[in-house]
């Protein structure tokens, strides 16, 4: 894909492969409500999302599988998303959001092992790679809730009678966050069980992977004020 890497290489030299993904899934988040609200062409929310994968995409290059497989996922998506909006069969979304939802945790399973695996150091990517797999979550946890919906209707309420994917994605980082506005409220007990599920998700996070940063940091600071015999 070389293109794509002489594309984002003078981004990624400033901010690095996992902050460019943290940049792109913070952009789609802030500017793609207020596209729709006002009336904004869904083209561009392809493109939020297309930056999204790229970003995605470019954050594994280095293992030749995951590389290829997030390639695979992300075409599939963005295919049927585009496809979608042509045919109007009622498959092609469930097909496009099953395939963004796994290739959301495609990324998020990479990430987190990167972050894992940094045990002595923390530095910007590191950092970065923690912030983008806690948004990452919050993504893949979108598409469980619009899955549940669409395989149960009304599993959720809302101030509006049909909750679309924006809708979820408030929802899901809300839950994430465990903040808990109310607006938009679990009904049945599948959607109540995932809710939790994922509230626990969010703090078992900050719990252990941010006190595990803090740990390595402190360790790091540690060996380099070591004085040298």
């Amino acid at each position: 894909m070389p293109r794509v890497h002489t594309l984002l290489s003078p981004i990624q030299r400033h901010i690095g492969s996992y902050g460019l993904l943290t940049l792109s899934i913070v952009l789609m988040m802030v500017a793609r409500p207020f596209m729709i609200s006002h009336g904004g062409d869904e083209v561009l929310t392809d493109i939020l999302f297309l930056a999204i994968f790229l970003a995605g995409i470019y954050a594994v290059r280095k293992h030749q599988f995951n590389y290829r497989l997030s390639m695979l996922l992300a075409t599939f998506a963005l295919a049927g998303r585009l496809h979608a909006r042509i045919d109007g069969s009622e498959m092609l979304p469930v097909l496009a959001n099953a395939t963004a939802m796994l290739f959301f945790m495609h990324i998020l399973y990479n990430v987190g092992s990167f972050v894992w695996s940094e045990r002595h150091r923390v530095s910007r990517d590191v950092i970065f790679a923690a912030v983008s797999a806690y948004l990452l979550i919050g993504l893949s946890w979108t598409y469980v809730y619009e899955f549940l919906e669409m395989s149960t209707p009304m599993s959720f309420r809302g101030p509006e009678p049909i909750l679309h994917n924006d809708d979820f994605q408030y929802y899901s980082f809300v839950t994430l966050a465990t903040v808990g506005y109310g607006d938009i409220v679990p009904v049945t007990r599948p959607a109540r069980a995932l809710s939790v599920l994922e509230a626990l998700t969010g703090q078992l996070y900050l719990a252990i992977l941010i006190s595990r940063l803090v740990g390595a940091h402190v360790a790091q600071f540690r060996r380099e004020d070591k004085p040298k015999p």
